[in-house]
């Protein structure tokens, strides 16, 4: 395992918090769209109000930050393996 792997992973976890004690408006916005969010609306039994993702949308999200990490991995594996 790499030594930033780690680091990474929690910087993603703690994304949430720390856009949160940011406050401004941007955050708000973009922090509905983290991992914590789209797992959240996953499971959610209430209708969305404003700008949340309804459970479909957090489904199809959760799949895009997958394919994403799963992308990611493939070209550091590729390019570290050469």
């Amino acid at each position: 395992m790499h030594r930033w792997t780690p680091a990474s992973c929690g910087v993603l976890l703690a994304a949430s918090g720390i856009l949160a004690a940011l406050g401004t408006s941007w955050a708000t916005t973009a922090s509905h769209y983290l991992p914590l969010s789209a797992g959240q609306a996953m499971f959610s039994d209430t209708p969305a109000i404003g700008g949340e993702l309804t459970p479909g949308g957090g489904v199809t999200l959760m799949v895009l930050w997958v394919a994403a990490f799963v992308l990611g991995a493939r070209v550091v594996v590729t390019r570290r393996d050469a």
